[in-house]
C-alpha cells in the first residue's frame, strides 16, 4: 500500500553477516530517510509457529544506532488484506516496522524465541539513514505537548472514533475534510464494530489491521495525529446494555477466552497477559509511526458494567491493571508514546501519580450551559503538572447548529489547562458545518505559542460588571504576552455593553493587541495599549459574539 519499493538485499554488500542456516531473502529498502518508516519483511523456518501469540513465539529485532543505543522492537506475523473489499488474501511473512530517529548507518539483526528453548538469532543486516526534516513523536514537556523538532503541539481535532467498515474510503474522505480544515489529531476507537483487531484470543483480523494501516498511513499523509483508543466501556456490558458487546468478547469464556465474569478482564492473569499481548502487536505494527500520538488505554473505564457494586468497588483493580499495562507499554514500545486513558479523574490523578499516564482526559457534556461546564470542570485540573486534553465534549442531543465547536475549543485553550478540546462528531452524518467551526478555531488561535509553564490564567475583571451569566472571561498572562477570550454565555445579548472595558495584570511595557472574532476566525481590530504598575486596562470592541484578545508586548527600539 506504499509507494516505496521494497527492495530484496540478499547476500549483498551491506550484508554484515550471515547466522548458520542462513534464511530465505529478508527485503528492506537500503536508504531511508530518518523518522521514515523502515519495513523489514522476513520468513521464518516451519517449526516456528505463525502466530501472534507471545507465548507460543516471540520473534523481535535488535537494532543498532549510529550512536551505539540499542533498540528492541518487536515483529509480527503479517496476511495482506483489502480493507475496500474486507478480504484477507494469501500472503504472508513476518515484518518488522521501524522509524529510525537518528541518520547514518543501522544495523540490526532478528532474533526468534520459543517457549522453553532459548533465543535465536535468524539474520543480520544494514542499511543507510539519511537526515531527515520530519518534526517526530509528540512528547509531553511539563503542562505542554511538543514535538522532537522542540516546537509545540497543540492538539485541535475531533472524535471521528469510527466509520462504516464497508465504506472505509469515507472515512479517508472525512479525515481530509479534517484535515483540511486545520485539525490536527483525531481519536480513533479500535472498536469491534468498526476494527474489530482481537475477535478470538491472540488471534488478529488482516481486514481490520489493514483498516488501521491505511488510517495511520492517511493520517501521516494528512499531518493528522492519532489518539488510539483500545478498549471501551461497552466492550464489558453485558447484552441488553445501552452497548452490550461482552458477549461478543474474546477473552469472554464463551468465545474461548479466560473471563467468567467482566470484572476478570481487570485481575484474571491470563486476561492480564492476552491484553499484554495486544499492546504488543499494537506496537509491533503501528509503534513506528509519529502519527501515532497515544495509546488510550480505556474509554470511560468508569462507565463499564461492573459486577458487586459496580466501578468504585473495584476502583483499586481497575487501577493497579492499568498501572501494569503502562508499565508494559513503557518497556514494550522503543519510541516512549504517550499514553492515557479516560475519563474518570480520580482515577487519572492517581495514574498520573504512578507515571502510569502523561496527560488528563476528562470527558465533558452538558446541554444548557456547555461552556460553563467546561470551565468549571477544567479550573480545579489546572494546576496539575501535566497537560489537560479534553478528550470528548458536546451536547447531550446535537441540537444542528455546530457553533458550540468553536466555543469549546476556545474555552478550554484559555482555561488554561495546556492543551485544547476534541469534540464528539462520531455520530455527525454531515462533517462540514462542524469543520467550518474547527477552522474557526483554528485560525483565531494560530500564532499564539502554547508553552503552558510561561502561561498563568488569571481572572479577567469587566467594568462595568455585565449580567450573571451575560458575558463571560478567561485569561491567560505571561511575561511578555497575553490572552483574553470574552463569550456571551445563554442568553445570548445583542452585543457588548457601551464602554466595557477589561483588567488584567500584565508586565509593564507597550502591547501590540489584535482582537479576533472567534466564531468566524477573522482578525477585526488592532491597537496599542499600554501597561502600567503591573496591569492593564483595555476597552474592547464592541462584539455580537465572541472575541478573543491576544497580545505581545513590543520591543523597544533600539
Amino acid at each position: 500500500m506504499r509507494a516505496t519499493p521494497l527492495l530484496t538485499l540478499l547476500f549483498a554488500a551491506r550484508l554484515l553477516a550471515a547466522p548458520d542456516n542462513a534464511l530465505p531473502p529478508i527485503a528492506l529498502n537500503p536508504e531511508v530517510r530518518q523518522y521514515a518508516m523502515q519495513e523489514i519483511l522476513f520468513h521464518l523456518p516451519p517449526e516456528y509457529p505463525a502466530s501472534n501469540d507471545s507465548a507460543r513465539i516471540a520473534v523481535a529485532a535488535e537494532f543498532t544506532a549510529p550512536s551505539g543505543r540499542l533498540i528492541r522492537v518487536p515483529a509480527f506475523y503479517w496476511q495482506s488484506a483489502d480493507p475496500f473489499a474486507n478480504a484477507p488474501e494469501q500472503e504472508t511473512g513476518w515484518k518488522v516496522r521501524f522509524t529510525p530517529v537518528e541518520s547514518g548507518p543501522w544495523v540490526f539483526r532478528l532474533v526468534a524465541a520459543r517457549p522453553g528453548l532459548p533465543e535465536r538469532e535468524t539474520a543480520r543486516n544494514a542499511f543507510q539513514v539519511l537526515p531527515g526534516v520530519a518534526p517526530g513523536f509528540v512528547r509531553r514537556n511539563g503542562r505542554a505537548f511538543t514535538l522532537d523538532s522542540g516546537e509545540t503541539f497543540f492538539p485541535l481535532g475531533a472524535n471521528r472514533c469510527w466509520g462504516d467498515p464497508r465504506r472505509t474510503d469515507r472515512y479517508l474522505h472525512d479525515m481530509e475534510l479534517l484535515a483540511a480544515s486545520g485539525v490536527n489529531c483525531l481519536r480513533v476507537w479500535i472498536a469491534p464494530w468498526w476494527i474489530p483487531l482481537e475477535q478470538t484470543p491472540a488471534c488478529f483480523d488482516p481486514v481490520a489491521a489493514a483498516r488501521l494501516d491505511l488510517i495511520v498511513e492517511h493520517a501521516e499523509a494528512l499531518g493528522l495525529r492519532l489518539i488510539l483508543c483500545i478498549e471501551q466501556h461497552g466492550n464489558l456490558e453485558p447484552a441488553g446494555g445501552e452497548i452490550g458487546l461482552w458477549n461478543r468478547h474474546p477473552y469472554n469464556t464463551a468465545n474461548g477466552g479466560p473471563c467468567r465474569l467482566r470484572t476478570q478482564f481487570f485481575t484474571a492473569p491470563e486476561a492480564r497477559r492476552l491484553f499484554q499481548n495486544r499492546l504488543r502487536y499494537l506496537v509491533a505494527r503501528w509503534g513506528y509511526s509519529p502519527a501515532v500520538m497515544a495509546w488510550e488505554l480505556f474509554n470511560e473505564v468508569e462507565w463499564a458494567s461492573y459486577e458487586n457494586e459496580g466501578f468504585h468497588r473495584h476502583f483499586e483493580s481497575v487501577a493497579a491493571w492499568h498501572v501494569e499495562m503502562a508499565r508494559f507499554l513503557r518497556a514494550a514500545d522503543p519510541y516512549g508514546r504517550l499514553v492515557a486513558t479516560s475519563s474518570h479523574i480520580p482515577l487519572q490523578r492517581r495514574l498520573l501519580e504512578r507515571n502510569a499516564i502523561d496527560f488528563i482526559q476528562p470527558h465533558i457534556y452538558d446541554q444548557d450551559n456547555l461552556m460553563g461546564a467546561l470551565t468549571e470542570a477544567l479550573a480545579p485540573l489546572r494546576q496539575l503538572p501535566a497537560p489537560v486534553l479534553v478528550g470528548e465534549f458536546g451536547l447531550r442531543k446535537d441540537d444542528g447548529k455546530p457553533d458550540y465547536v468553536t466555543l469549546g475549543v476556545l474555552v478550554s485553550a484559555v482555561a488554561g489547562a495546556g492543551a485544547g478540546a476534541l469534540p464528539w462528531l462520531s455520530d455527525a452524518t454531515d462533517l462540514r458545518p462542524y469543520c467550518a467551526r474547527l477552522g474557526a478555531a483554528r485560525r483565531t488561535l494560530a500564532g499564539l505559542r502554547w508553552d503552558a509553564p510561561d502561561f498563568t490564567p488569571v481572572t479577567v475583571e469587566l467594568d462595568p460588571a455585565p449580567p450573571d451569566r451575560a458575558i463571560r472571561t478567561l485569561g491567560l498572562t505571561a511575561r511578555d504576552r497575553f490572552v483574553v477570550f470574552a463569550w456571551a454565555d445563554a442568553p445570548r445579548p445583542p452585543g457588548a455593553p457601551p464602554g466595557l472595558t477589561l483588567r488584567l495584570p500584565a508586565a509593564d511595557g507597550d502591547y501590540a493587541v489584535e482582537a479576533w472574532n472567534a466564531s468566524e476566525g477573522v482578525s477585526v481590530w488592532q491597537t496599542r495599549v499600554a501597561a502600567a504598575g503591573g496591569g492593564i486596562t483595555l476597552a474592547l470592541p464592541d462584539f455580537a459574539r465572541d472575541v478573543l484578545l491576544h497580545a505581545e508586548r513590543l520591543r523597544p527600539a533600539q
